[in-house]
């Protein structure tokens, strides 16, 4: 089962657009490594502000000024492996604008971040945008972007999706295509955003039907969960609500895809029963990242 936690992170920007990013291990003696914006998890008591001011001075040195209970510019939530644990954190994004280049302090680093640091530098939109780099959250192109004004705010919409579980206690995923080029691959709920004027209950029972060709009655008409995510595709951001609704079933109904999309049939690779351990195994990705939390609550 992943750790839950709450980090705070900055994304400084300078006079010329750039962005601060550390490099540093993907995990203890690993081969693999990451970009990402200064940041960590919350101390106790700690705001996400707060400990995006801390953890920019303790890793890099550097001074910037947040009021503690600032609310974030943007949130985005991922699983990852660190140190023998599996963490599932929402990370809380502020944008800090530096006129003057920043001085850097007296360095406070804990152990575990020397092992984890590699370094850091600046980066471009551009050299975002055209990096093979890996990149924490991989949206964090486009985030850039928009915080220089040169892209769009994100489109704000309302999703339903339909959690179908069988007498076992297993529940329906698709595995779709994702990520730039849709290289990567997750797990997900049938389900998808709402049409103008439907209610997000409409829209998981029409996007059910589409996607697995067959129709349900769900347990409840309230959600049973609410997520928010942000994701891309076709260069279109989302700032996405996802509304978790109820269905249980004696027998498991027969999957038929031929009601689906253009793009649902491009994108979407299969269909699986998975039971809370699949989920717990850590192999795969789901959306949302707490996908076996909300399912350990419905057994």
């Amino acid at each position: 089962m992943a750790e839950y936690r709450v980090a705070g992170r900055v994304v400084l920007l300078d006079a010329a657009d750039r962005v601060l990013l550390v490099h540093e291990r993907t995990d203890l003696n690993a081969v693999t490594s990451h970009w990402l914006t200064p940041g960590g998890g919350l101390h106790a008591g700690e705001t996400p502000a707060a400990a995006a001011v801390r953890e920019l001075a303790e890793e890099l040195g550097l001074k910037v000024d947040l009021p503690d209970e600032k609310a974030a510019d943007f949130v985005d939530r991922y699983q990852y492996h660190l140190a023998g644990r599996d963490i599932d954190q929402t990370n809380h994004f502020y944008v800090v604008r530096t006129a003057e280049p920043l001085k850097g302090g007296v360095v406070h680093r804990t152990e575990l971040e020397e092992e984890l640091i590699l370094g850091e530098r600046w980066w471009s939109v551009d050299e975002l945008a055209a990096t093979n780099e890996v990149l924490r959250p991989d949206t964090l192109p486009d985030r850039v972007a928009e915080a220089v004004g040169l892209r769009p705010a994100p489109t704000v919409r309302q999703a339903g999706r339909v959690l179908v579980l069988d007498r076992t206690g297993h529940v329906l995923l698709l595995r779709h295509r994702c990520g730039p080029g849709l290289i990567d691959t997750v797990w997900a709920a049938p389900g998808g955003g709402c049409e103008p004027g439907e209610s997000a209950l409409a829209a998981a029972m029409r996007e059910l039907s589409e996607e697995c060709g067959f129709r349900l009655a769900v347990a409840d008409p309230e959600p049973v969960a609410v997520e928010r995510r942000m994701w891309a595709t076709g260069g279109i951001a989302y700032d996405q609500t996802d509304n978790f609704y109820l269905a249980r079933v004696a027998e498991r109904p027969e999957v038929d895809p031929s009601a689906r999309t253009t793009l649902e049939a491009q994108t979407v690779l299969e269909h699986r029963w998975l039971s809370v351990e699949d989920l717990d195994t850590g192999r795969d990705r789901f959306e949302p990242a707490n996908l076996p939390a909300i399912m350990r609550g419905l057994q």
